[in-house]
């Protein structure tokens, strides 16, 4: 029973890393494409 809880937080705590990853390079890309928009408006300046 208690190797069964353990199998569980492990299993959670792998989601949660990887659910967050995902997240960061997601906000990494918008990120990403709004400085490509920056620059490419200070160029035309």
């Amino acid at each position: 029973m208690f190797g069964l809880f353990l199998l569980t937080g492990a299993l959670l705590i792998i989601f949660g890393l990887v659910a967050s990853t995902e997240n960061v390079l997601k906000t990494r890309q918008k990120t990403v494409v709004i400085d490509e928009r920056m620059t490419e408006h200070r160029s035309r300046l």
